[in-house]
Protein backbone atom coordinates (compact mmCIF):
# COMPACT_ATOMS: atom_id res chain seq x y z
CA UNK A 1 0.00 0.00 0.00
CA UNK A 2 1.13 3.39 -0.78
CA UNK A 3 1.37 6.22 1.52
CA UNK A 4 2.38 9.57 1.44
CA UNK A 5 4.17 12.31 3.58
CA UNK A 6 6.25 15.29 3.23
CA UNK A 7 10.12 15.63 3.41
CA UNK A 8 12.32 18.40 3.53
CA UNK A 9 14.34 18.40 0.16
CA UNK A 10 18.06 18.81 1.66
CA UNK A 11 18.00 16.78 4.64
CA UNK A 12 15.43 14.03 3.56
CA UNK A 13 13.33 14.80 7.77
CA UNK A 14 10.36 13.72 7.96
CA UNK A 15 7.21 16.13 9.10
CA UNK A 16 5.44 14.97 12.01
CA UNK A 17 1.53 15.17 13.17
CA UNK A 18 1.09 16.18 16.47
CA UNK A 19 -2.00 15.55 18.59
CA UNK A 20 -3.48 18.52 20.52
CA UNK A 21 -4.61 17.84 24.43
CA UNK A 22 -6.31 21.25 23.93
CA UNK A 23 -9.93 20.11 23.25
CA UNK A 24 -11.29 23.61 22.34
CA UNK A 25 -8.73 23.54 19.07
CA UNK A 26 -11.12 20.59 17.62
CA UNK A 27 -9.45 17.35 15.92
CA UNK A 28 -6.86 19.71 14.24
CA UNK A 29 -2.93 18.14 13.60
CA UNK A 30 -0.18 20.01 13.20
CA UNK A 31 2.31 19.17 10.97
CA UNK A 32 5.62 20.27 11.57
CA UNK A 33 9.36 19.44 11.69
CA UNK A 34 10.12 21.16 15.15
CA UNK A 35 8.44 19.68 18.32
CA UNK A 36 4.86 21.52 19.48
CA UNK A 37 4.36 22.22 22.94
CA UNK A 38 2.29 19.63 24.64
CA UNK A 39 0.82 17.32 22.43
CA UNK A 40 -1.30 14.55 23.03
CA UNK A 41 0.55 12.32 20.63
CA UNK A 42 2.99 12.36 17.72
CA UNK A 43 3.79 10.59 14.77
CA UNK A 44 5.46 10.81 11.33
CA UNK A 45 2.70 12.13 9.09
CA UNK A 46 2.11 9.42 6.59
CA UNK A 47 -1.43 9.51 4.57
CA UNK A 48 -2.99 7.31 1.94
CA UNK A 49 -4.55 10.15 0.36
CA UNK A 50 -1.86 11.84 -1.35
CA UNK A 51 -4.22 15.14 -1.84
CA UNK A 52 -4.04 15.77 1.82
CA UNK A 53 -0.10 16.00 1.31
CA UNK A 54 -0.68 17.76 -1.30
CA UNK A 55 -3.01 20.39 -0.24
CA UNK A 56 -0.77 21.06 2.82
CA UNK A 57 2.22 22.19 0.58
CA UNK A 58 -0.15 24.63 -1.17
CA UNK A 59 -2.52 25.96 0.84
CA UNK A 60 -0.97 24.92 4.53
CA UNK A 61 -4.23 23.54 5.84
CA UNK A 62 -6.91 20.65 4.84
CA UNK A 63 -9.90 18.82 5.73
CA UNK A 64 -10.38 15.55 5.47
CA UNK A 65 -13.25 12.97 6.86
CA UNK A 66 -13.81 15.71 9.97
CA UNK A 67 -10.08 15.55 10.26
CA UNK A 68 -8.09 19.07 9.72
CA UNK A 69 -4.67 19.42 8.84
CA UNK A 70 -2.18 22.76 9.24
CA UNK A 71 1.05 23.04 8.55
CA UNK A 72 3.00 24.88 11.38
CA UNK A 73 3.38 28.45 10.59
CA UNK A 74 6.99 28.06 10.91
CA UNK A 75 6.90 26.21 7.67
CA UNK A 76 5.00 29.11 5.41
CA UNK A 77 8.49 30.69 4.62
CA UNK A 78 10.37 27.27 3.54
CA UNK A 79 7.67 25.57 1.75
CA UNK A 80 10.47 25.65 -1.50
CA UNK A 81 12.41 23.06 0.76
CA UNK A 82 9.22 20.79 1.45
CA UNK A 83 8.31 17.70 -1.02
CA UNK A 84 5.80 14.97 -1.10
CA UNK A 85 7.15 11.52 -0.01
CA UNK A 86 6.02 8.24 -1.23
CA UNK A 87 6.51 5.13 0.89
CA UNK A 88 5.09 1.49 0.37
CA UNK A 89 4.51 -1.12 3.12
CA UNK A 90 1.66 -2.68 5.03
CA UNK A 91 0.51 -1.85 8.33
Amino acid sequence: MTYYGIRNKQTGELLRQFFSKNAEKGNTSVISLDNIGDPLSVHIFLTKNKKIAESLLVQGYCEYNNETYKLDDKLNGVKDALEIYESEFNL
